[in-house]
């Protein structure tokens, strides 16, 4: 009698996993209503609560799939069969935990070797948009060898991080070069890096470089006239941004 409730329990409990792996894959198909999200977590038995996602890489997915599904029990967990990337030995667990689940601290003890990408945490009806995210995110986790979020991946920071160096260079070399061989080129780089970082406001630079409006206008006149670009340009002031960004990059990464 008792194996035949053991069994029949493990039944129900696989049962429930199946649900739950079905309603993930729903949920995956778009953003739809709260309510109607609402009601089919509610039909697995789940919480209508804010939801956040992660995809992991992981040797034996099966495996960790059922840890995770142990640790989380409002969590909607699935395998995703094949392999994460093409070329990959590994599998791939796609799961969506309430929002106040400290992922990153989960996945540190059940799959700390194993790359995972976060999505942001959003309502039940839009848990498409963070499965998304955690994906885009897992090959940034490949990279830097720990667990990606989307808000990190979202920084400029990081995506400048993930260039390979040559190019880096390569780019600041481009649009900073006028600036390099021109003797008053520092200075005038010092006005165009506050000139931008202060959203173009004249009176904010001119306090930021201890120097008067009048000084700024003229530094930042003498600028686009050495480099070709216009700082009223938002493509061209994006441009100077990045290389400026991407040059401290790679004096910080330097040996």
């Amino acid at each position: 009698m008792l194996s035949l409730e053991l069994e029949r329990r493990l039944g129900l409990d696989a049962a429930a996993r199946r649900g739950r792996e079905r309603l993930l894959a729903t949920l995956d198909r778009g953003v739809v209503d709260d309510d109607v999200a609402g009601r089919r977590l509610a039909a697995a038995g789940l919480p209508e609560t804010p939801l956040r996602a992660a995809v992991v890489a992981a040797p034996r997915p099966g495996e960790l799939a059922a840890d995770l599904a142990a640790v989380l029990p409002d969590a909607l967990v699935r395998v995703v069969p094949g392999p994460a990337d093409p070329g990959d030995a590994d599998g791939r667990v796609e799961l969506a935990a309430p929002a106040g689940v400290d992922l990153v601290a989960v996945l540190g003890a059940l799959a700390a070797h194993c790359p995972a990408g976060i999505g942001i945490a959003v309502r039940p009806g839009a848990l498409a948009v963070s499965l998304r995210q955690a994906r885009s995110a897992l090959p940034v986790a490949r990279l830097t060898g720990r667990p990606a979020h989307a808000d990190d991946v979202a920084s400029s920071r990081m995506l400048l991080a993930l260039l390979d160096h040559d190019r880096l260079r390569a780019f600041a070399d481009a649009v900073l070069g006028p600036f390099d061989a021109d003797p008053r080129g520092a200075e005038l780089l010092r006005a165009v890096a506050a000139f931008v970082e202060h959203n173009g406001h004249w009176a904010a630079t001119a306090s930021a470089l201890g120097v008067h409006r009048h000084t700024v206008r003229n530094r930042i006149e003498t600028a686009e006239g050495v480099s070709g670009r216009r700082l009223g340009s938002a493509q061209d002031r994006h441009e100077l941004w990045l290389a400026l960004r991407a040059r401290d990059l790679g004096r910080a990464g330097a040996p």
